[in-house]
């Protein structure tokens, strides 16, 4: 199970405020449950820029910061859009209008979000004002493991075949290569290891690495 090291870090913003802002009295939506101990994010579009707060609280700074540059980039984008379209009129009947679509995005962002953060998000739709409450999605244990445990057999047999025959060449040569194709893989491994599809496949490269490496000292030491 995958942990999300910025819960704690949003957790601790969001808890030393509560002492010091007042809760609002409006109605919790239906099937909102604040998560970690009483604490749980709202994501909203605010004079063209997103704010996430604390339910109730203000802004968690130190959670925000933590984001990707990329999922701030796009938050800060989609406010921009909810405000220039609420400022506009609706899209052409019989099509998607222009507010349903922002309406839209921003349920994605807030998924990512909520991946992201390991929290439940409640996304307060700009065309509506309803507040939705988003939580990252179920693990797909079962076809994920699936994908590890083939991408892990294909890098063992993969490397364990190079090694071999590289063995001829030298007796650790194949020690080498094998280092070197660890070097190169890691980094890609690790900036993999938290997106929800890819992570997969980097923990069943990770594996297979780490057993061709088991099988390789075998060989060396029989």
């Amino acid at each position: 199970m995958v942990r999300h090291p910025l819960r704690w870090v949003i957790a601790a913003a969001c808890q030393s405020t509560r002492t010091s802002v007042r809760v609002s009295r409006r109605r919790l939506p239906l099937g909102w449950r604040p998560v970690q101990r009483g604490v749980g994010l709202e994501l909203r579009a605010q004079s063209g820029s997103a704010l996430l707060t604390c339910y109730g609280g203000r802004a968690p700074d130190p959670g925000w910061s933590v984001l990707s540059e990329e999922l701030r980039a796009a938050l800060d984008e989609w406010a921009r859009v909810a405000e220039a379209v609420a400022r506009g009129g609706d899209g052409q009947q019989g099509r998607p209008s222009p507010a349903e679509l922002v309406s839209r995005r921003g349920r994605q962002l807030a998924a990512r979000l909520a991946v992201a953060t390991g929290h439940q998000v409640g996304y307060v739709d700009p065309r509506t004002g309803a507040v939705e409450l988003i939580g990252p999605e179920p693990t797909p244990w079962a076809t994920g493991l699936t994908v590890s445990v083939m991408s892990a057999a294909m890098v063992l047999v993969a490397l364990v075949a190079l090694a071999r025959g590289l063995a001829e060449v030298g007796a650790w040569v194949p020690a080498a290569t094998l280092l070197l194709v660890t070097v190169g893989l890691a980094p890609s491994i690790w900036l993999v290891r938290l997106t929800p599809v890819w992570r997969w496949l980097g923990y069943g490269t990770a594996a297979g690495v780490v057993l061709s490496w088991v099988v390789l000292l075998l060989s060396l030491l029989g």
